[in-house]
């Protein structure tokens, strides 16, 4: 689209500077802890026992077979392990002598409420050309979030990281936001928070067998966009492990070994400069 048509979508915006955007109607998002509740309720419903308030501690083996867990509160037996646990895969890939390329990655996010001029803003707005993106949150309120490289390249201790977004990024991501919406020059900034990607060489999951392990699978590295790409990762990762593929995604593709192959998975039209596609 156009600035002209742009501005009706997005009427509170600065468009100087403005050549084109792209509009999904279809797109949102959607609230990740209600979805994970959902996500387990169904599980639970289907049978699984979920286990909550229990580290694992190390993967079991026998004869070059995995044979379950080891956790704070003892064994789990079974006979297919998928290790999915995201920035901390390597403190139980280490003690089988493997190495994931999964770098722990502190990111923040930045909480504006926003004032009367801005209230009417209900559109969610990924800005490349500031380095920053917006989602509305509840009631007047709208989360700014970085997309710069610099933002994406804080690698932190995953067991020991600042849960607050620090004063730094706030000034920073306020000014981004200003830059696009100056209306957001009389907003009330409410701190923000920090988080955790686990982050590859190319941005996306590594979906494998342990080459040293059998029955061992590593999900793990989403970088990111798990959370969109759940739906379809659970459905490939579970056939994976039952019969050696998935029917209809190549999960080859995602395998381990392609990072010193050289092989990196890469959009086929990627957003130039930016670290998270």
């Amino acid at each position: 689209l156009g600035p002209s048509e742009l501005a009706r979508i997005v009427p509170q915006a600065n468009l100087d500077g403005i050549a084109l955007g792209v509009y999904e109607p279809n797109s949102g998002y959607a609230d990740p802890m209600a979805t994970t509740y959902a996500y387990a309720d169904q599980a639970r419903n289907r049978g699984a026992e979920i286990v909550t308030g229990c580290a694992v501690t190390g993967i079991n083996i026998s004869g070059g077979r995995v044979t379950g867990v080891e956790t704070e509160q003892g064994p789990i037996d079974a006979d297919a392990v998928v290790a999915a646990i995201g920035p901390w895969v390597n403190k139980l890939a280490a003690p089988l002598g493997e190495f994931l390329p999964v770098t722990p990655i502190r990111v923040q996010m930045v909480h504006l409420r926003r004032p009367p001029s801005l209230e009417s803003l209900g559109v969610n707005v990924i800005d490349y050309t500031t380095g920053a993106y917006f989602r509305v949150d509840a009631g007047h309120s709208t989360l700014v979030g970085g997309e710069e490289w610099d933002d994406l390249s804080e690698v932190v201790n995953p067991d020991a990281f600042g849960l607050n977004a620090d004063h730094d990024t706030i000034t920073r991501f306020w000014d981004r936001a200003r830059l696009r919406f100056p209306g957001f020059d009389a907003a009330t900034q409410r701190g923000g928070y920090g988080s955790l990607y686990d982050m590859t060489p190319d941005g996306n999951p590594i979906l494998d067998r342990s080459p040293s392990v059998e029955g061992l699978y590593w999900a793990t590295g989403f970088s990111g966009h798990g959370f969109k790409l759940s739906p379809v990762v659970g459905r490939m990762v579970a056939e994976f492990v039952m019969h050696g593929e998935s029917s209809d995604h190549p999960i080859r593709e995602f395998r381990a070994s392609r990072f010193d192959e050289g092989d990196l998975l890469e959009a086929e039209h990627p957003y130039e400069g930016r670290r998270h596609q």
